[in-house]
This record gives C-alpha cells, structure tokens and sequence, in this order.
C-alpha cells in the first residue's frame, strides 16, 4: 500500500513538472504575459516589465526549447460565425483589428485586445507572445535557435511560417553571428549560414526595417567559397539583395 502510494505520488508529481523554466517563481509563459501588459506605459507596468525583460534574459537559451515548440501551435478552425466576425472587424479595423498579408498574398485577421474573445485561445496567445518578445527577450543567445527557425520559416503552414520569420529578425544582434560562420572550417556551417542570409534576403521585402547593406561584402567573398552549394546559395543571396553586384559573375 506504502509503496502504490508512493508510486501515486511521484507520477503525480512528474505530471506537473514544468515544461518550460521558471525564474523567481514565475514560469516563462507567465513572464511572457507579464511582459505583454508591461508595454501598457503606466510606472507601475513598466516596472513589471523591466522585471520580465531580466527574468528572460537570465533564463537564457534554456528558455529556446518552450518557444520554439510554442510558435508551432497551429490554432483551432473557428466557428463560421465567428470567423465572419472576425473577417469583418479587421477590414473595418475595428479596436485596433487589422490585416496582414503574406508574402505569397494570403490575409492573416489579427482581431484587437478588445475582440481577442473571438479567440478564447491562451495557446495561441502563448504563441503570439512567443515569437514576438520571447527571442529577442532571451537575447543573442537565442541565436542557437536558428536552424529551427529557418527551418520552420519554410513550413508550409503560412502562420507557423510568419512567426518564424518573425522571430528571426528580433534576436539581437543576430547578423554578426551569421556572417561569422561564413568562414567556419566545416562546410555545413558555411553553408548555414550562407542560407541564413539568403533567409534575410527574403525578409527584407516583407520587414523593410532591416538593413541588409553590410551583408554584400561577406557573401561575395563567400562566391569563391570551395564548396558548389555554398556559392550558388551566396549567389541565390545576392540576387535578392545586391542584383547590382553579380553581373558577369559564374559558379
């Protein structure tokens, strides 16, 4: 009996072990959310906020593996009439409701905080919250979880695909790390990071903030890289940021 007890009991308390880090009795989700309702600009939640912003930042890349699964939530298919209510108050804007489209031309609704009940979705939320602050909260660190992301950022399902991309360009001071592995001795890395970049060549049409100048003197060097599939991805780069450059170039 003592022992179905016991057994009872560490299975009970494997259930609730977290799945995510916690920093000073907070878990990262609930972070995250203490982070969104920072930004409302009162004293008092800019407080909270600066506090998320450490609690983040200190749980480093141990925070990567929860995000990255996160922005992988692929939602639930609304009720049809909420989906036409939906549809209607983001080409009206209503309450800050707006569109967004894709970079292959399909509309995304983002309802405002004050037609989130829709939604009723906290995993949608968790993901939202995710690929907005969670990569550029966590810090350069979080540029470890850079093959997921790009792989992710070629996924089929265009929302996933979005908040990839998304994610991408907020992880600070990302670029430098990337350029870097262009002269790595090992290929795979080289090759990495070259379609990395190439990934930044896209996103430029799609987030016009990002300055991809300092980009086209690496990867021309990186047209004499060794390795084919290195040098056409360069070139596949190039073509999208710096056409200008490539004139009577070859493989």
């Amino acid at each position: 009996m003592i022992i179905i007890i016991l057994a009872a009991c560490i299975l009970g308390a494997v259930a609730f072990w977290p799945d995510e880090p916690r920093y000073d009795g907070k878990s990262l989700s609930e972070w995250l959310v203490v982070y969104e309702y920072g930004r409302l600009g009162t004293s008092s939640f800019s407080e909270a906020q600066k506090r998320a912003e450490t609690a983040i930042s200190h749980m480093g890349a141990s925070a990567l593996p929860a995000l990255v699964k996160w922005i992988q939530y692929e939602g639930q298919r609304l009720p049809w009439w909420k989906n036409e209510l939906l549809i209607i108050a983001c080409k009206l804007h209503v309450k800050g409701s707006r569109v967004w489209t894709t970079s292959i031309g399909r509309p995304i609704y983002i309802p405002g905080r004050s037609l989130e009940w829709l939604y009723d979705d906290s995993a949608r939320k968790r993901a939202d919250f995710a690929y907005r602050y969670g990569f550029k909260l966590v810090g350069p660190p979080a540029a470890a979880a850079l093959p997921d992301l790009l792989s992710l950022s070629e996924c089929t399902n265009t929302v996933i695909s979005a908040r990839a991309k998304y994610a991408m360009v907020t992880i600070p001071n990302l670029l430098p790390q990337i350029v870097r592995m262009l002269t790595n001795d090992t290929s795979s890395v080289r090759y990495s990071g070259v379609h990395a970049l190439n990934s930044f060549g896209s996103l430029a049409h799609e987030f016009p903030g990002i300055d991809t100048s300092s980009l086209v003197p690496p990867l021309i060097q990186t047209l004499q890289d060794p390795e084919f599939r290195v040098r056409n991805e360069a070139t596949n780069a190039l073509c999208k940021i710096a056409p200008e450059v490539l004139p009577n170039r070859t493989l």
